[in-house]
């Protein structure tokens, strides 16, 4: 925690800050010792009245979002604010549409959108599926208000029911670290109480954030078609944490990091997080240092042995497995290791009672073996 004192932050915007609104504004709201969110879509707000974004008005917010110490206790509110104000790649479409970096005579409409982006959510991802309709072309889905609560009880791993894109890698690493460590599932979630989640991934190192609403691509009887397929959007019973998450991905995908180099980097669409690596996510979700080998690289016991030390571990399926209930090119989270009969108890992440399998299934070392090509895990 900082000991900068609010007398010194003012002192600080009195130097720094040129125009009087939005100087006076932010004194204001710095006597709780901090600048919110809200205080922060009020300053954005007072910017936009002027029509234009003058060139001093955005030397004044580039100044305010520069000074860490304004933001105590309450970095997503930087880093946010930093996206709308300082650019990000992600800038460059809003809603299907061309929009680009905040500068100096931007119109207020600019950075209307930039914080209806990165503050309230509302740039949602084309909800494109990988599902084919009688002509072959990839379906896309409209959204429907979801019903619910973000968390019910506590966050299992079988709360993850994947749908209609292969993003298996991540959703199978949401599994396991439900399993492992389900306070860094929890606690990627901040609630903004207007309907509204702001969601905390790890880049480098550092966290990124990005909001999601409560919209969820639905089919057109109101049902979810992607995490959570098959329920009502409807339903008072929903545990959103997946979807939401899910959601996430997708859009914070539009920086660029999520899946650089591969298919579908850059594009706030659902399909385009479609295949990638369990090792990748799990690092992306819990910030932990991940790596990958192969089965064949190791042993039961030394794979017991991470597992019992609490790594976070997902296996990669091969593209013929020996047993016909794993999935080819599939991934699973591990959720049970017994040592005295030497089995791997795995989840898939197309969920319980699947259509395929019971989503939880157990098998020998040699079915393992048989079956999966790699793993990717915590260390």
């Amino acid at each position: 925690m900082s000991t900068t004192t609010v007398a010194d932050l003012s002192l600080w915007l009195d130097s720094h800050v040129q125009t009087l609104a939005i100087r006076n504004l932010a004194k204001n709201d710095i006597q709780d010792g901090s600048l919110g969110r809200g205080d922060m879509l009020g300053i954005f707000k007072q910017v936009e009245q002027g029509g234009l974004v003058s060139s001093p008005e955005f030397s004044d917010l580039k100044a305010i979002v520069g000074d860490a110490a304004l933001f105590d206790g309450a970095d997503y509110v930087k880093v946010l604010s930093s996206d709308v104000v300082l650019g990000s790649a992600a800038n460059a479409h809003y809603q299907g549409t061309t929009l680009g970096n905040l500068a100096a005579g931007s119109e207020a409409a600019k950075l209307q959108k930039l914080a209806n982006k990165w503050f309230l959510g509302m740039d949602h991802p084309i909800a494109r599926s990988g599902w084919r309709d009688s002509s072959g072309n990839l379906i896309t889905f409209g959204y429907r208000k979801a019903s619910g609560q973000l968390f019910v009880n506590s966050v299992d791993y079988t709360d993850i029911d994947q749908g209609g894109i292969g993003d298996c890698y991540f959703l199978s690493s949401l599994a396991e670290t439900a399993l492992k460590d389900p306070d860094a599932i929890t606690s990627m979630f901040i609630v903004n109480g207007d309907g509204t989640y702001t969601v905390r991934f790890m880049h480098d190192g550092k966290a990124a954030y990005v909001t999601v609403d409560s919209y969820l691509p639905t089919d057109s009887s109101g049902r979810f078609v992607f995490d959570g397929y098959g329920q009502y959007a409807t339903s008072s019973s929903n545990e959103l944490w997946a979807e939401l998450a899910e959601k996430a991905y997708v859009q914070i995908n539009e920086c660029g990091w999520i899946r650089s180099g591969m298919t579908g980097s850059g594009k706030n669409v659902y399909n385009a997080i479609s295949g990638g690596y369990m090792d990748v996510a799990l690092n992306q979700i819990t910030g932990d240092a991940t790596g990958w080998n192969y089965v064949t690289n190791t042993t039961f016991s030394a794979f017991a042995a991470s597992f019992n030390a609490g790594q976070s571990i997902c296996l990669g399926s091969k593209d013929s497995p020996s047993s016909a209930q794993i999935v080819g090119e599939h991934a699973y989270a591990v959720v049970g290791v017994n040592t005295l009969t030497q089995t791997i108890t795995v989840f898939n992440p197309w969920g319980l009672d699947n259509g395929h399998d019971s989503g939880i299934i157990t098998l020998s070392w040699t079915q393992i073996r048989g079956c999966f090509d790699w793993f990717g895990e915590t260390v």
